[in-house]
């Protein structure tokens, strides 16, 4: 489906490891001491009894003189290293009193656990980017301005505030609803192809469209260290991110991912796509019979002015069947990672920009949350352009009625986040660490 493969996995491997102590070390050296010790005592005493009995002592009680010497060799010794051994118990019973005291880590290591919250992976670490110009205030109330698109590190959630860190090491607080989070940081599981950074797909009743199909029109794809892997960053609005969470949990229990494309589209692509678009459909009678053919228009197929990708609560995705998963960690966490899939067949291919495209037999307002659900399929909606759609509505999502893979949330649409963004900017630099 893609020009590009950008997924590279890493694994890790965690290794187990004992530390010898420096009191372990101490304890080797003094006995070796006391070894050698032992036997040059034990030597002298000897060697120097027989020459004293040799010298002095008749032959007849040279026997009797070393047995005494020998015994008395004997008694000393063991007093010797009774002592010796007392000293090592003492050295012992202290290094196993240190060691209780000091050292605190286990000798197997614990295995990271499983994330249980609202996302696969904690907020704290992940990064969120501003929907408009904004300020931070820290606790002293100081301030600092930040533009719209700017990466921030989250560091916790307070109520309704994110506590943030910028890129220059400020640390301040800025209402959730102004921000989206990028979802490979807490939805690691989630395929995330955004051809727009890579290589516009964009076409038009089968044809390329000019300065558009195959076009990089910017680029965020970068190395995530959360991940420990290169990764498109991919915001959506906060509220919205927990439904995609919902989505992506139900095509998981089923075999299947979500396959994200695009969710954040600045405005300068949105442009661009729709003036080129209007210039081949204005010179190809095919590609003008596709877009307003049969009822539809320009409109629905791509916006004329701001769409619902600048503010923030739309994003447009296909279906991946799940051939092998894998275990990965990020920091103290472990989550599940799609380490292998297949491509599935839908209506079309993704932004194809005609009514080969739609998702209901005929347009409907996009406004309401339950208007298409009046309106019938369109005969080309097959099993698993179905069943995506099923995964998203049931997490809260709007379909769009010209385009199988486009979904807005209108609840974020209608709450305090919904007309902030304007789209006037291309997003920073992700700014995620393992949590």
């Amino acid at each position: 489906m893609y020009s590009k493969n950008h997924r590279n996995y890493y694994r890790e491997c965690r290794k187990k490891y004992r530390r010898v102590s420096p009191l372990s070390r101490v304890l080797t050296i003094l006995a070796i001491i006391a070894v050698i010790a032992l036997a040059i005592f034990v030597g002298i005493k000897v060697f120097g009894a027989k020459t004293t009995a040799t010298e002095t002592a008749q032959p007849e009680t040279i026997k009797n003189t070393e047995n005494n010497n020998i015994s008395t060799v004997i008694a000393e010794t063991i007093s010797f290293a009774t002592a010796v051994k007392g000293i090592e118990t003492q050295l012992l019973a202290k290094g196993v009193e240190s060691a209780t005291t000091i050292e605190s880590e286990p000798e197997e290591e614990v295995l990271p656990q499983i994330y249980e919250g609202e996302f696969e992976l904690p907020l704290k670490g992940a990064t969120a980017y501003v929907l408009v110009n904004t300020n931070l205030y820290d606790e002293a109330g100081n301030k600092m301005a930040v533009t719209a698109g700017t990466g921030l590190r989250i560091e916790r959630e307070e109520g309704e505030k994110l506590v943030v860190t910028t890129a220059d090491g400020f640390t301040g607080m800025v209402s959730s609803y102004e921000c989206m989070l990028n979802l490979p940081d807490i939805i690691p599981s989630i395929v995330y192809m955004d051809t727009n950074s890579v290589f516009s797909v964009f076409q038009s009743s089968g044809y390329d469209i000019p300065n558009v199909t195959g076009e990089q029109f910017y680029n965020v794809e970068q190395y995530n260290e959360r991940l420990g892997r290169t990764e498109f960053n991919m915001p959506i609005i906060y509220a919205t991110a927990k439904k995609v969470m919902a989505a992506q949990q139900t095509a998981l229990s089923e075999g299947y991912s979500l396959c994200i494309v695009e969710t954040y589209r600045p405005m300068d692509t949105q442009k661009k796509v729709c003036s080129n678009m209007k210039a081949l459909e204005n010179s190809n009678a095919d590609v003008r019979n596709g877009i307003v053919g049969h009822g539809w228009s320009e409109d629905w197929f791509i916006a004329q002015s701001i769409s619902n990708h600048q503010r923030g609560y739309a994003m447009d995705l296909t279906l991946v069947e799940v051939k092998e998963t894998e275990i990965c960690t990020s920091g103290d966490y472990a989550y599940v990672n799609v380490a292998d899939y297949a491509e599935v067949q839908m209506p079309t291919q993704i932004h194809e920009l005609s009514d080969a495209s739609v998702a209901l037999a005929y347009a409907v307002t996009s406004k309401s949350e339950t208007a298409w659900k009046d309106v019938p399929l369109a005969d080309s909606m097959n099993d698993v352009a179905i069943r995506l759609q099923n995964y998203c509505v049931g997490a809260g999502f709007t379909p769009l009625a010209s385009e199988w893979w486009h979904f807005n949330d209108l609840d974020a649409r209608n709450s305090a986040a919904g007309s902030l963004s304007n789209g006037d900017y291309f997003l920073q630099s992700n700014l995620s660490i393992v949590p």
